[in-house]
């Protein structure tokens, strides 16, 4: 009976995953936009290609320093379909591939919370079709960072319920994952930091060996990243985007971190509004009220939150719009895979909707506007005691 229901719950998220690419291939099909000139897809374009016929990193013929490869590492194998008029056709479906393939750890993470496969399999079916999924279609970094990053949160989850104090393969899965993001988005290096941190904010003597190794395992493993791209490159330099990038913050100066501090600000209450403020809000508040597990994944994922956000201000923000006092613009595909655990652990608890019910009154659920079927489903499942 137990496999026969773990290959109906498997079947089902395959067939909700299979359903998910087909719709988003069609949209990709009659899908016109261009790849815009002098922006990032440009340049992972360019990348992909020298990488496929090269095997190397350059655009327009000179060597790029560049540490986010493997994006367009993946997007490289579309030159083997090569066609004037279908290669933009293919980079997309690979895309739209990769980035539906959310689901599975998405499923995993719901299933481990919510402490049920129905409602595991509503909530993928919920993550397969939030706006952001159609960043699937564009040539974006995000498409591949997307199912890499939820990867990480649910091993980093599996770990904290496994064995927090001991090294497992969890923990060092988790590792790996945050070494991968970073070599995807270089936004992403603050998940190993915040992992990292989260360890030693409840540090013991058994977890000291486990930090120290960890710390190690991370920091070779971006080496021999780092090193492996200088030797596809012939140890060439190339030009460096980052360098640039960071000499537009100084002078640092007073007016800089009112910036700075304004930036911070936006981004919080942006990120709120964007994931419908309940999700965040109300977790983070009731956080005592979760089980012990949910309690350090909130303040892992917390870590994760602060530091992106700072990330993202300092540089981004700072030297994009250097001399702003406020941002003009959201970066909000930087932060949307930090939305789903959130929304996942707010259906898990039963405080969170009588708190809703009595300061809100209404549904604020932002764009996604389901809220009202969402909290039904939460409703059932704490009525629903059969698990599975």
């Amino acid at each position: 009976m137990k496999i026969r229901n773990i290959d109906k719950t498997g079947f089902g998220v395959f067939m909700i995953y299979i359903i998910g690419c087909l719709v988003y291939v069609m949209c990709a099909s009659n899908m016109s936009v261009p790849v815009h000139l002098k922006v990032d897809e440009e340049l992972y374009l360019a990348m992909a290609k020298s990488f496929h016929y090269q095997h190397n990193f350059q655009k327009a013929f000179s060597y790029v320093n560049y540490n986010c490869v493997l994006y367009s590492i993946l997007i490289s194998f579309a030159y083997y379909f090569f066609n004037p008029e279908n290669i933009m056709f293919i980079v997309r479906t690979i895309g739209i591939i990769v980035m539906c393939s959310t689901v599975f750890p998405a499923y995993l993470l719901s299933e481990k919370i919510l402490k049920n496969k129905k409602y595991a399999l509503l909530m993928t079916i919920f993550v397969l079709f939030i706006p952001d999924m159609i960043d699937s279609m564009y040539i974006m970094q995000e498409v591949l960072c997307f199912p890499i990053t939820i990867w990480c949160f649910y091993f980093a989850y599996r770990d904290m319920d496994y064995n927090e104090d001991c090294i497992n393969r969890y923990s060092i899965l988790t590792i790996v994952f945050s070494v991968l993001a970073f070599f995807i988005k270089t936004n992403m290096i603050i998940l190993l930091p915040s992992y990292i941190i989260y360890l030693a904010c409840r540090v013991n003597k058994h977890k000291i060996k486990k930090i120290v190794f960890l710390s190690i395992l991370g920091f070779t493993l971006i080496v021999l990243g780092m090193l492996s791209i200088e030797l596809l490159n012939g140890m060439h330099s190339g030009s460096n985007h980052y360098a640039k990038q960071i000499m537009a913050l100084f002078p640092i100066t007073f007016k800089t971190f009112m910036a700075a501090i304004n930036g911070i600000i936006y981004y919080v209450i942006f990120f709120l509004l964007c994931t419908g403020i309940l999700p965040v809000f109300v977790v983070l508040k009731n956080t005592n009220k979760y089980r012990k597990t949910e309690q350090k994944f909130i303040l892992y994922l917390s870590l994760c939150l602060i530091l992106l956000i700072l990330e993202i201000v300092i540089t981004i923000f700072l030297t994009e719009e250097a001399g702003a006092l406020y941002p003009h613009k959201f970066l909000f595909r930087y932060l949307f895979a930090l939305g789903i655990p959130f929304i996942i652990l707010f259906f898990s608890n039963k405080e969170n909707d009588a708190f809703c019910k009595k300061k809100f009154y209404i549904c604020l659920f932002d764009n996604w506007r389901i809220y009202d079927s969402l909290l039904f489903f939460a409703k059932k499942q704490r009525n629903d005691s059969n698990y599975g």
